[in-house]
């Protein structure tokens, strides 16, 4: 296992980064997908710490 979060503040792209850049330094270097709720910022944190991901958005979020 990677991690465990909890949100100390608020979602937003600065707290998504920290987040991220945890998971970096833990050794998570490539993901290839992204499958999230329509969190505030998580787009946005993805696609700098990983940009190569694929980003989609839950199914049920979808409907």
């Amino acid at each position: 296992m990677f991690g465990v979060y909890t949100f100390f503040g608020k979602e937003n792209k600065a707290d998504w980064m920290k987040v991220f850049e945890d998971l970096i330094t833990r050794g998570l270097k490539e993901i290839l997908i992204v499958i999230s709720d329509d969190f505030p910022g998580i787009i946005d944190a993805v696609k700098l710490a990983y940009p190569l991901a694929d980003l989609e958005l839950a199914f049920v979020h979808l409907q």
